[in-house]
């Protein structure tokens, strides 16, 4: 939602710190296209969030290194890669015990603040209404999935 007002509004932000952007704006098509290939450039307006709210789906598919043999990294925009990153990652979907998820989490996290995973300088606010007799839950992506909308 208002993607162009968003992507001059910060172009704009940008050019009084000295970086010039040139905004490229394209079919949705042809933008996922240009992703999923490879991006060429290093700044996108693209939502990054892992489906489910855990963590480790952020890891799994933002954060980790693009692997389509490994399954990895699959929304990585940045093409971000950090091997020590990827062990964390590794061992975290093999781990069960929250103490040690939550050591990892922490790890995975400092490793992607330190190297500098990505800059985001956007988070939209999602306004959520309905009747009382509709009940939806809302998803970490803002995603709506039919099946678990409930009309009394």
């Amino acid at each position: 939602m208002n993607t162009e007002e968003i992507c001059r509004a910060t172009a704009s932000m940008l050019a009084r710190i000295g970086v010039e952007v040139r905004i490229k704006g394209m079919p949705w098509p042809e933008f996922a296209r240009m992703l999923v290939n490879g991006p060429n450039s290093s700044f996108h307006l693209i939502g990054a969030a892992g489906n489910s709210g855990d963590v480790q789906d952020t890891f799994t598919s933002v954060m980790a290194t693009r692997s389509r043999e490994k399954g990895l990294g699959g929304t990585n925009w940045a093409l971000w890669s950090n091997a020590e990153f990827d062990g964390v990652t590794a061992e975290l979907v093999s781990t069960f015990d929250p103490a040690k998820r939550t050591e990892l989490y922490r790890r995975g996290l400092t490793i992607g603040k330190e190297q500098v995973h990505a800059v985001y300088l956007h988070q939209p606010m999602l306004t959520w209404a309905m009747r009382r007799s509709v009940t939806v839950p809302a998803r970490a992506d803002s995603a709506v999935m039919l099946k678990d909308v409930t009309i009394k």
